[in-house]
């Protein structure tokens, strides 16, 4: 209990608090000794959370079980944390004592990362719809997983023809050798923003040249997609 690096409450049946370890003393910057006996929503960070504890500690199924909950406690020095629960009933022995076991990780660092990676996504969309340029994200094969707008026109076909396509159907019988070893120097050896003139086959059955640049995607070293960028130089 004092020595885990979970935070560790335990409730009375009227949702006051009876232990409060180390760790939940260390993140709100309470001690045990002035929290105990208080209802555990003084420790939460404002009236959104009340409700939401009340439910949870009203749960039927915390008879019987566990109940997952996120809340967002108050820190002194901190700022608000949002941790994750899992609340279990416990008893005494005697019927009419009811303890209620909370668990909890503070997740606000991991929630925050979060966020960021579907913001940095969003913008890489904007950008990637928006560029005015042709570009494609494929795997290691060279098949197409995404096509922007700009691809599109400039072959004359639409988003679900290219998708899951290889990337060389679509360029002359006699650059496919070529683009073939960018895209393997790229995905198997890392070697970053490769580039080659390469003829592209339109729908209509007219021809443009492009400079295809082949940018390698990954982490630690590996590398699991690229970006292709394909700009119209006929």
């Amino acid at each position: 209990f004092d020595s885990t690096i979970a935070l560790v409450v335990v409730l009375d049946g009227r949702g006051r608090i009876a232990r409060f370890n180390p760790a939940a003393e260390h993140l709100t910057g309470l001690r045990s000794d002035e929290m105990r006996g208080r209802r555990f929503r003084e420790a939460l960070s404002g009236p959104a959370e009340f409700q939401l504890l009340h439910e949870t500690l009203s749960s039927p199924r915390l008879q019987n079980g566990a109940v997952l909950a996120e809340f967002h406690l108050r820190s002194r020095h901190q700022g608000p944390r949002l941790v994750q629960w899992t609340f279990t009933t416990i008893s005494s022995g005697v019927e009419k004592h009811r303890f209620i076991l909370g668990t909890g990780i503070d997740i606000t660092g991991q929630r925050t990362t979060e966020e960021r990676l579907r913001h940095s996504e969003s913008r890489f969309r904007a950008i990637f719809d928006k560029a005015g340029i042709g570009m494609a994200v494929t795997d290691l094969d060279g098949t197409i997983l995404q096509a922007n707008f700009q691809f599109c026109r400039m072959l004359g076909r639409d988003r679900e023809e290219l998708q899951g396509c290889p990337l060389g159907l679509f360029t002359s019988v006699s650059d496919h050798d070529s683009l073939r070893a960018i895209m393997d120097d790229s995905h198997h050896h890392g070697t970053s923003l490769r580039q080659i003139e390469a003829r592209f086959d339109r729908r209509d059955g007219s021809m443009c040249w492009a400079r295809v640049t082949v940018s390698p995607i990954g982490n630690d070293g590996s590398h699991d997609i690229a970006i292709v960028m394909v700009e119209d130089i006929t």
